[in-house]
């Protein structure tokens, strides 16, 4: 039987990261992430896309911090 994949829209993720949805959307925007589908004008992102923003935001704060010690 097939998996109906599990899809997220942006306040979904931001909700998951603890993040707020403008920081979730401008990295969607910026890394130019494409949703996997779409519900009326709401973007649907899978799992996947989770995992990248997860990457992307803490190499984000990572750099931040380094630069903070300095």
């Amino acid at each position: 039987m097939n998996q109906i994949p599990r899809v997220r829209t942006i306040g979904a993720i931001a909700d998951e990261l603890k993040q707020p949805p403008e920081r979730i959307a401008y990295l969607i925007r910026a890394r130019r992430i494409q949703p996997i589908a779409m519900a009326g004008n709401v973007r649907l992102f899978g799992s996947d896309v989770v995992r990248v923003l997860r990457r992307e935001i803490n190499s984000i704060d990572a750099r931040r911090g380094a630069r903070r010690a300095d």
